[in-house]
């Protein structure tokens, strides 16, 4: 009983847990879904052949769906980079994109392709989020002013007594109403007949 000894390698255990994929490592690095990940390091695993079989090596990579910057080798002991150059991007946005590609009818796509139309739905989205913050600005605005004359029409109308108050422009009919055609003008008090 008592606490569970600490975890040796915590790297090790978080990385256990990432989802994995079995891959060969080819001339331009690693391809997991149409993203190219290449250090240096791996060149010596390119188109390794498997002692036993004879076949291309199959090495087994993980990522972190959070953060596709790069991928983990665990035989070799590598961490690889895809390219710097794109902007940091997750699984679900991958996801998003390549949506956003098949629903435009495009079924072929790489890398460079994903990630100018990730750059476009992002300036599309901070566009968007930016005219709705101005809209919310011109909105709070107008209802500001809205409200700072309401209180100094209430204000007008509470100082001044019924006897200084002027008399409306012209007459009100009989019932107390004024004809369609009659205008108020701001400020102005109007008395039914």
């Amino acid at each position: 009983t008592g606490l569970h000894a600490p975890i040796k390698d915590p790297m090790r255990l978080r990385l256990d847990f990432l989802p994995f994929k079995e891959v060969t490592v080819q001339a331009y690095g690693v391809t997991w879904d149409t993203i190219t990940y290449y250090d240096p390091s791996i060149d010596h695993w390119i188109h390794a052949r498997d002692p036993e079989t004879g076949r291309k090596r199959r090495f087994t990579v993980r990522r972190d769906p959070r953060d596709l910057r790069s991928i983990w080798l665990p035989e070799p002991d590598r961490h690889v980079c895809r390219n710097h150059t794109h902007p940091s991007l997750n699984l679900w946005e991958l996801r998003e994109v390549r949506a956003h590609l098949r629903a435009q009818g495009k079924e072929e796509v790489d890398e460079d392709l994903v990630f100018d139309t990730y750059e476009e739905l992002q300036r599309i989205k901070n566009n968007a989020s930016d005219e709705t913050k101005e809209a919310r600005k011109r909105d709070q605005k107008k209802r500001t002013y809205e409200k700072k004359k309401a209180a100094e029409a209430a204000q007008v109308g509470a100082a001044t007594p019924a006897s200084q108050q002027a008399p409306p422009s012209r007459p009100a009919n009989t019932n107390g109403l004024l004809e369609d055609d009659e205008e108020i003008s701001s400020f102005e008090v109007v008395r039914g007949g």
